[in-house]
């Protein structure tokens, strides 16, 4: 399993190594935030969101 995600990586590496820049998709990718939303979340899974979310803004600062 270890070489099959190793050899994944390097391919991937080597697509965006051929991707065309994409400077919008990149500037909407830096600024927006995607948090989980869907009917199956439990108040456990949206506090481990929430506690995610804090730390993460707590390092920012």
């Amino acid at each position: 399993m270890q070489e099959f995600l190793h050899a994944v990586d390097q391919a991937v590496r080597v697509l965006l190594r051929m991707a065309p820049a994409l400077p919008n998709a990149e500037r909407a990718s830096a600024e927006t935030l995607c948090l989980p939303q869907h009917q199956s979340l439990t108040d456990e899974d949206l506090h481990r969101v929430v506690a995610e979310l804090r730390r993460s803004l707590a390092a920012r600062a």
